[in-house]
């Protein structure tokens, strides 16, 4: 008779971790579609600044040099963003300004 109850034990564990399986499961998927929704959020936050100001620095930049072209030197502004392919959520945008 004993055997019998360590053995109804072992199904009541095996189910209890069968339904927490399956909630970290779902936890998973859920984690993974919010996920995926912010790196899209961020990427079309990106796209939003990122493209105007490429074209603000291109715009100074062509002043920059028009300038030091007029002091009979070079000069250049631009703009560098590290890691636009790999990664939207992680790297720098930054401007060099050579002169």
């Amino acid at each position: 008779m004993m055997i019998c109850f360590f053995s109804l034990e072992i199904v009541d564990e095996y189910k209890k971790r069968e339904q927490e399986n399956k909630d970290l499961e779902k936890e998973l998927e859920d984690k993974s579609d919010a996920l995926t929704s912010y790196r899209q959020n961020i990427s079309e936050a990106k796209e939003r600044w990122l493209n105007p100001l490429k074209q603000l620095v291109e715009q100074i930049n062509v002043k920059f040099s028009d300038f030091f072209r007029s002091m009979q030197c070079a000069g250049e502004v631009d703009l560098h963003s590290e890691n636009e392919v790999h990664d939207d959520t992680k790297g720098t945008t930054h401007t060099d300004i050579k002169g």
